[in-house]
């Protein structure tokens, strides 16, 4: 009966876990795609560690403010969750 009622907080954990890792993969891809295609283009070596250095700290820039977005999204739902498990006993 236990196992029952725990199974769908399990579910809720995995679901969480998968879109981390899913967000880590496509930001993952998203900065070896750029890395790639400015390796790949035709310039020279100066220009090149130029670009590379703008197109990284665009990526990290845009990627802590992703982050700052989930965090704001999901904490205040996370923090009601473990209310509402703390109310139960779990």
């Amino acid at each position: 009966m236990s196992k029952e009622k725990l199974q769908p907080i399990e579910t809720i954990k995995e679901i969480g876990q998968n879109a981390c890792n899913l967000t880590l993969l496509a930001a993952l891809s998203a900065a070896v795609g750029v890395i790639a295609g400015i390796f790949l283009a035709p310039k020279p070596g100066k220009e090149l560690r130029k670009e590379l250095q703008d197109k990284s700290s665009q990526f990290f820039k845009k990627a802590k403010q992703q982050v700052a977005d989930l965090n704001e999204k999901f904490h205040p739902k996370m923090e009601e969750f473990g209310s509402k498990m703390s109310m139960t006993g779990n």
